[in-house]
């Protein structure tokens, strides 16, 4: 019976996301395969290995944080080229319309707008992307922290 108790206890710890998958699965093997029946005996077994599943969070949370620092570079990669490239295009069409040539003339001539706004969509791809993983990140750490406090 108690190992029934102590493996509902786990499954709880799993979904409250104290411990990850694979501590799960360790630990049910580790009760699952203890002849005694009395499993109590042996509680050193998880919260041994509980500051593992912390320092894998911290692990997984720093990954996802180079990830997001690369994103936002290029997110400021892309919107400074962006910007760049738009005062380039406006340049020209403001020296193209001093010339003569026909607004759509221009606009049909000059990708460069196109590509402006290429750039933008791209930059604001990565900034989303950044965020998306800074925010995973957060939630990692604060697994970590929350099952810190609980031992």
């Amino acid at each position: 019976m108690e190992k029934i108790e102590e493996l509902k206890k786990l499954k709880t710890l799993l979904e409250q996301g104290v411990i990850t998958e694979s501590g799960f699965q360790i630990r049910k093997a580790a009760i699952m395969s203890n002849p005694n029946d009395e499993i109590g005996k042996d509680k050193t077994y998880i919260s041994r290995n509980q500051p593992t599943d912390i320092s894998n969070n911290v692990r997984d949370a720093g990954k996802y944080i180079k990830k997001s620092v690369t994103s936002h570079i290029l997110y400021v990669a892309c919107f400074t080229l962006g910007t760049f490239l738009n005062m380039f295009a406006l340049f020209s069409a403001i020296s193209d319309i001093m010339s003569g040539q026909s607004i759509g003339r221009i606009m049909h001539n000059s990708p460069s707008f196109i590509l402006t706004f290429v750039f933008y969509i791209a930059g604001f791809i990565f900034w989303v992307s950044s965020l998306v993983r800074m925010y995973k990140a957060g939630e990692l750490l604060d697994t970590s922290d929350s099952s810190r406090a609980n031992h």
